[in-house]
Parts: structure tokens; sequence; C-alpha cells
């Protein structure tokens, strides 16, 4: 669903239910070996569709997305950059000393494997959070994910947000995605400003 939304024109608006059975029907079929027929499907939106539209629409929905099923989504794509790897062992992690503000003063740790388990733990906490806010429905995955991993980075209090590292994993560079990570820490400082205004986690 979120491959077809992201190929959709952000000013039309379509039938979510509809477009979620689709989705659902088309995944059964490429995952399973049995899998629901789409009055089945019908009966669970309480018969609001025909099966005819259910089929007939699921042949829009394949050619609205080029029949390209391999795209992953944001989830995917962030356990897949924190199953490699996104704190190196040379970098300082910085913790405040004063009012939660970050300075060349401050304490600095250096990535352990208690940091690593945190860093997923937020990683997956921003990715969840990325996927309920409606500016990101139509955005590139790939590039929503390499926003999600910066700014995880940056929360936890990481010196350099995004280096040469991430960059050869990714193939992208901060500017590839800084309008998305401008727009994470915008929505999350709306939806959370006390957590937000420290800038970084605490253990």
């Amino acid at each position: 669903m979120d491959i077809y939304s992201s190929k959709m024109p952000k000013n039309q608006e379509y039938d979510t239910l509809l477009i979620s059975l689709i989705a659902l029907f088309i995944s059964t079929k490429y995952l399973q070996i049995k899998y629901p027929g789409a009055d089945t499907l019908n009966d669970l939106a309480k018969r609001k569709y025909s099966a005819d539209l259910i089929i007939n629409m699921e042949g829009v929905f394949l050619d609205t997305i080029d029949w390209n099923l391999m795209i992953f989504p944001i989830y995917d794509y962030v356990r897949l950059f924190v199953s490699q790897g996104c704190l190196f062992e040379h970098e300082d992690i910085l913790r405040p000393t004063n009012d939660d503000v970050l300075d060349d003063s401050d304490i600095r740790d250096k990535p352990s494997v208690q940091l690593a388990e945190h860093f997923k733990k937020y990683a997956e906490f921003f990715a969840d959070f990325c996927l309920y806010q409606e500016c990101f429905m139509t955005v590139d995955p790939y590039l929503l994910s390499c926003a999600i991993v910066a700014y995880t980075r940056k929360y936890m209090g990481v010196a350099i947000i995004w280096p040469v590292e991430l960059e050869m994993l990714t193939k992208c560079t901060l500017h590839h995605f800084r309008d998305l990570y401008l727009i994470i820490d915008s929505k999350y400082t709306e939806n959370f400003p006390k957590h937000a205004k420290s800038q970084n986690y605490h253990q």
C-alpha cells in the first residue's frame, strides 16, 4: 500500500479501505500457497464492494506500481540498515552535562552493545512514528529510511549525523534526504516537545 500511495498524485484522493483490501489480496497471493478469494475479502469490508470491483482494481493497482512487488517498505529498510550497523567504533556520542544542551564540554561515550540495542529500538520507534504521518505517505521509502537513521543518530547525540560509512552503505549523502530529515524533526518536536527539546536521549 505504501508503494501505491507513493505513486499517486498528492492531490488525488482514493478509497483507502479498498486499496488496503487490494494490497492484502496481492500480498497473500504473493506469499501464500492458499489465499482468500475476492468474496472473502469483501466480507471483511462488510460487503461494501463487489468481487468484480476488487478483481478489476487489482489490475489497476498492479499497473500503478508497475508490477514491482520487491520494493521494501520503510520499516524493512530501517531494519536492514540497522542490521548492517549504524554506529561505528571511532564515533563520539555526546551526553549533555547541564540543562540538556550539547556542547564541546559534554561527556563523550563510545558505541557499545547496549547503545546499539538502544539505537535499534529508537530507529524502530521513529519508523513507526513516520508511518502515522500523512506527509510521508507519498515520499520515497528508501530516502525516508535514511532520514530516520540520521534522525536517530542525532537524537542519541552522535557527533556526526551522517558519516562517510553511511554514505557508502546507502549511496546517499545527507543532501539527498535533508528535507525529510527536517520534517521528521519538526513533526517529532510538534508531537513530543518535551523529549525533542533535549536534542538527545538519556540512558
